[in-house]
């Protein structure tokens, strides 16, 4: 995954895995990720977004960050090419994302 201009120097590993039931599992590890109140005031959370074509983003699930400013979280999708985004927000169910993207990754998974 690649940072956006808010968090440049954020390491992230994203890994998709086929599950036998078809769906996809994914990983999201960040680390060197700054808590989110210094990117706007009053962000408070992150968020992992599940967005495919022609839908609207999906929630995947919260991006707890702890002490060490690292995070992981796992989810699972259906869609087999998708982009994943990493934003920041006020709260972790947030009905769809903010426009403080920190992390996306683009995801095309073999047919």
């Amino acid at each position: 995954m690649r940072g956006s201009e808010p968090l440049p120097g954020a390491d992230a590993e994203m890994v998709v895995t086929p599950m036998e039931s078809g769906n996809f599992k994914v990983a999201v590890d960040v680390e060197h990720l700054a808590p989110p109140h210094r990117i706007a005031p009053g962000l408070s959370h992150y968020v992992v977004w599940v967005d495919e074509p022609n839908e609207e983003p999906r929630r995947l699930g919260h991006l707890p960050l702890d002490g060490e400013r690292e995070a992981e979280m796992f989810g699972t999708t259906v869609a087999s090419s998708f982009e994943v985004l990493v934003t920041a927000e006020h709260e972790t169910d947030a009905f769809s994302p903010s426009d403080h993207v920190v992390l996306r990754q683009t995801v095309r998974m073999g047919s």
